[in-house]
């Protein structure tokens, strides 16, 4: 910050000048010592000659500092001295206020972003002095530093949201071309029943995902903007994994994994009370995902109801995960930043709503997972909300 003429900068100037004329008068010690800002008087060399008692708590000093010499480059950051050296010397001729802001350090080591407002003044027969107040600005500092990462932050997840636009693009427009083309298909004669029954199914499936893509948008949409809500009905696991089978067969089959389900018959027949519809997409997405990114061997399904507590856990033996990106894998759209993993596909939302459903259903989740060594997500979740 460089010289200002701006209203804060005159008003201080204001209170220098009306301190100034006070100074000998018998309320300048009074005057000074109830300023609410650090007030000083120090010669042209930088030593100081009076600091108010506010000055002297601030930066840790006494008055036995100021009798012995006490310096105002011994106040100021090493890196600001050449500075603030310049800017007197700026004062001593042009004997105008000034107001810079610097990192000033306390006696403790400890440092804090100041503004220091300074006058040269030459009062006959007293030497000339230079006059200023110190201003602590952490607090603004702090608040102009949240409010530069929360618009970096902003711009960030604009930036994300315009790639993920792009690439839903290409999601929508898989399922529709199958769409298309499979009823196209159908519009001709003499179609071999199992032909036309593998097209018929070539579109549900198609629609469904589609629907699956539209449903997370939405959700997300919902999540960001706090309008979703939970909605609880009493609902058993099994019919979770009836839906989960029907949905990830196919593909499953076709990449020839080995899926296995392992919930006990008292797991199965449990009554659950919860939201069952986000339930259901917490255990779609993290299969979803394991499918996803593995190539060969397995995606295993694990379902524990105990106490009160319901544990559910898919581990796999596909790529992996670094451990330095445990907690961004649910962070919305992460994969796009991904070379490897968007070669896999996916609109990069399924775990970012798992995160959130999780977290609205009053439960946690765990990662564990190695580049090439498979990864373990585990999600605990109350088996009853509170009616």
């Amino acid at each position: 910050m460089n010289e200002t003429t701006n209203k804060d900068s005159n008003d201080l100037a204001s209170m220098i000048g009306r301190a100034f004329l006070q100074k000998g008068s018998e309320n300048f010690i009074e005057f000074m010592h109830a300023f609410p800002q650090t007030y000083f008087e120090m010669n042209i060399e930088g030593k100081f000659l009076y600091v108010n008692n506010v000055g002297l708590q601030t930066f840790g000093y006494s008055n036995d500092d100021i009798s012995q010499g006490l310096y105002v480059f011994q106040m100021v950051d090493l890196s600001e001295i050449k500075k603030l050296t310049q800017r007197f010397q700026q004062n001593v001729k042009v004997p105008t206020i000034s107001v810079s802001e610097y990192k000033l350090k306390r006696k403790n080591g400890s440092s804090f972003q100041g503004l220091i407002y300074t006058q040269y003044k030459i009062k006959e027969p007293e030497p000339a002095v230079i006059i200023g107040i110190i201003v602590d600005i952490s607090e603004r500092v702090k608040i102009e530093e949240q409010l530069k990462a929360t618009l970096i932050k902003a711009e960030e997840a604009n930036r994300l949201k315009s790639a993920i636009l792009a690439n839903l693009t290409h999601e929508f427009r898989t399922p529709l071309n199958t769409i298309i083309g499979f009823t196209q298909l159908l519009s001709k004669s003499n179609i071999p029943e199992g032909k036309l029954r593998n097209y018929i199914d070539m579109i549900s499936n198609s629609s469904n995902k589609l629907l699956m893509i539209i449903n997370d948008m939405l959700d997300l949409a919902y999540i960001e903007s706090n309008d979703i809500k939970l909605i609880h009905s009493t609902f058993q696991i099994k019919e979770i994994l009836l839906f989960i089978e029907g949905s990830f067969s196919k593909i499953i089959e076709k990449k020839s994994l080995e899926f296995i389900v392992e919930c006990n018959n008292k797991t199965l027949e449990n009554n659950l009370y919860s939201d069952k519809n986000k339930i259901q997409k917490i255990v779609y997405h993290l299969v979803d995902n394991a499918i996803k990114f593995t190539n060969q061997g397995f995606v295993k399904l694990s379902i524990v109801i105990e106490a009160e507590m319901m544990e559910i856990e898919i581990s796999d033996s596909g790529i992996g995960i670094d451990n330095k990106q445990h907690e961004k894998v649910f962070e919305s759209f992460l994969q796009l930043e991904t070379p490897l993993s968007r070669s896999f596909g996916g609109n990069g939302i399924g775990l970012s709503l798992v995160k959130s459903f999780v977290k609205m259903l009053n439960g946690n989740i765990q990662i564990a997972s190695e580049i090439n060594h498979g990864t373990k997500i585990k999600v605990s979740l109350p088996k009853n909300m509170k009616k």
